[in-house]
């Protein structure tokens, strides 16, 4: 009787991955896996991993850290080509499986360095907008230091692929570029040769225009032409633009663009005074409503700013945040370049107590920039 009974007991049917839930077809399946955070998906069962990274899955929801890379060999006159150009590299850290996966490089060649420029790298200018990324300024040309770009360069996400912007009116160096309110805004700077009236303008483009031939549009220019002297952020937030003329130094101006009155005004003492470093933004819901963020270079804490009571508060302190150079930010999570572009250090604002990881770029490869967009497809 014991051997009849266990011939009748049903037989338990191994999952083999081949279903995403068990009695559902996908489609059904799809529809509640898709409102689970993909941090579980990747974790559960490989049916489940391969849904997060398929086509079908919102990309939206699951974002990816892109970093703008330089080879090692491209500083201090390392490079392979006689002029000493080199390519920019592309690269988006995946957080869930902890990698790099390599991206198309941006279609341009540029200096990084030059012997008459011993302690500083040139610099290379980008910002994210809209899902995307931009590549506003760059430097070429080793004999006179011009301009690398005559017009941005956008990488889709979704299409991995670089596509270009509408022409600069005038192509530049040493500006300030930011985005607020879905518009990109390039102000200031030196094209080929200084020119005042390149140091005060201001620029805006409107990226989700649908003119079939969009266009730089000029706004109203800057008070003076003080902001043509560093590489500086314009950080978007509350839909007004924030902008400090110099990085580090006691003699530091502040402004404020806003974008809805079309307006210059001063920026609150509070906020210059604490504005000691690389800033970013918590644009999450591309509002620019969220928190506002300083990595102190020299003291190696990251700062949030209280509005009402105009001063900065330290949210932690990491011997890895000193020598801050580029941040960015976005669902409470914190991205900031330090170390000459060698380590990423990643906060957790959301945690407590907050937390502070380093993610270390490809081997052979320093950091120019990091942002945050939605994963490649």
């Amino acid at each position: 009787m014991a051997e009849e009974s266990d011939t009748r007991r049903p037989r338990r049917r191994l999952h083999t991955g081949s279903e995403l839930i068990s009695a559902l077809p996908d489609h059904v399946a799809q529809l509640i896996l898709h409102r689970l955070p993909p941090s579980l998906l990747f974790s559960v069962c490989r049916s489940w991993r391969r849904l997060l990274y398929s086509p079908s899955f919102p990309s939206p929801s699951f974002s990816c850290l892109y970093a703008l890379l330089f080879p090692a060999s491209a500083l201090g006159g390392g490079c392979a080509d006689g002029d000493g150009e080199t390519v920019l590299h592309l690269s988006a850290f995946d957080p869930l499986s902890s990698r790099w996966g390599h991206l198309p490089s941006p279609p341009v060649r540029l200096l990084l360095s030059h012997p008459s420029i011993l302690c500083h790298r040139l610099p290379v200018q980008s910002l994210s907008s809209r899902q995307r990324l931009l590549l506003i300024s760059a430097t070429t040309d080793r004999l006179h230091l011009r301009p690398a770009l005559d017009r941005p360069l956008v990488f889709l996400p979704e299409s991995r692929a670089w596509t270009p912007g509408p022409p600069f009116t005038s192509p530049r160096r040493w500006c300030a570029c930011g985005s607020a309110g879905g518009s990109v805004y390039l102000a200031s700077g030196v094209s080929a040769e200084f020119s005042q009236h390149v140091a005060r303008s201001l620029e805006k483009w409107d990226v989700d225009s649908p003119d079939r031939k969009p266009r730089w549009e000029r706004r109203a220019p800057l008070p003076n032409s003080k902001f043509c002297r560093d590489t500086i952020e314009a950080v978007g937030w509350r839909a007004k633009l924030w902008i400090v003329n110099i990085k580090g130094g006691r003699h530091r101006e502040g402004l404020v663009y806003d974008a809805g009155s079309d307006r210059w005004e001063a920026m609150p003492m509070g906020m210059l005074a604490g504005w000691t470093g690389p800033v970013a933004s918590d644009d999450t819901d591309d509002s620019g409503s969220g928190p506002i963020y300083c990595a102190d270079e020299h003291q190696g804490t990251l700062k949030v700013y209280d509005e009402t009571a105009d001063t900065w508060r330290v949210v932690v302190e990491s011997e890895h945040l000193r020598g801050a150079t580029q941040m960015a930010a976005k669902s409470g999570k914190v991205c900031v370049v330090s170390r000459g572009g060698g380590s990423i250090s990643v906060v957790d604002t959301v945690s407590r107590p907050v937390r502070v990881c380093v993610v270390d770029p490809p081997a052979g490869f320093g950091v120019v920039a990091v942002h945050i967009l939605p994963r490649p497809a």
